[in-house]
């Protein structure tokens, strides 16, 4: 069970394939932080290595996951970089305090 209340969440976000490593993905990023400056965004993704590390270089940190959430909500499997999804992973990124701990 996640410990802390959800404030805003992002779900989907998407580049092209065609555009990306420009910096749009880290500029929707900033423009949704800025938006809720004082505010904990969630965010909630797939386990694509390259999406993970995307995120967290952008400063947001693991939260928690729910398992079996692509498997239990979609017909059809759904593979990005050669991994089929399973558990939607969520990570954050605290603007009301210091971010440093870790939840799970």
């Amino acid at each position: 069970m996640c410990s802390f209340r959800f404030r805003d969440y992002i779900k989907n976000l998407a580049v092209d394939a065609a555009f990306r490593r420009r910096g749009i993905g880290r500029k929707m990023l900033e423009y949704v932080e800025k938006l809720y400056p004082d505010k904990k965004i969630i965010l909630g993704t797939g386990e694509t290595p390259s999406t993970l590390r995307f995120y967290q270089a952008c400063g947001y940190r693991y939260s928690h996951r729910i398992p079996n959430f692509f498997t239990d909500n979609y017909p059809n499997p759904i593979v990005e970089e050669d991994v089929t999804l399973r558990d939607m992973v969520y990570l954050y990124k605290d603007f009301n305090k210091n971010d440093t701990e870790e939840h799970s």
